[in-house]
């Protein structure tokens, strides 16, 4: 499975670039299919995930199967995965942040920078695992 990343284009839009990236389409086409109400009608952007939602389900409706892992050595993932790390700032509130595990490169897809960060610093801020397949 070939994974491209994909670029976050809103500030809290990196579920949805991960999620394009794990499914092969474009930002704005996996925005459209999260979030359809809100993209015809017009509305500013302003949610991180689908409320109420359950992230496996969201991606088992999106045409992908998953299944939640509590693994943590990225490096040793052998399946593609979505990570959920929540990085600390200085408030001591928790951001979450969104990427894509690529275990063919070996690489962290971060919608976010296009150099991702060490392993050490998502593995340490490492909260949810999930395997995908499509």
């Amino acid at each position: 499975m070939l994974l491209k990343r994909v670029k976050q284009k809103h500030r809290n839009g990196c579920f949805i670039a991960a999620t394009a990236c794990a499914c092969g389409i474009s930002y704005d086409e996996m925005r459209k299919r999260l979030f359809p109400k809100e993209v015809a009608s017009g509305k500013k952007f302003h949610h991180a995930l689908p409320g109420g939602s359950n992230i496996v389900n969201v991606l088992k409706r999106l045409g992908l199967k998953a299944s939640a892992s509590h693994d943590r050595n990225i490096r040793e993932m052998k399946k593609p995965a979505l990570l959920f790390v929540e990085w600390s700032d200085v408030d001591n509130r928790g951001r979450g942040h969104c990427l894509v595990w690529d275990p063919k490169k070996k690489v962290i897809h971060d919608p976010a920078w296009k150099r991702p960060l060490s392993f050490y610093t998502y593995e340490s801020q490492l909260s949810v695992v999930i395997y995908f397949s499509r």
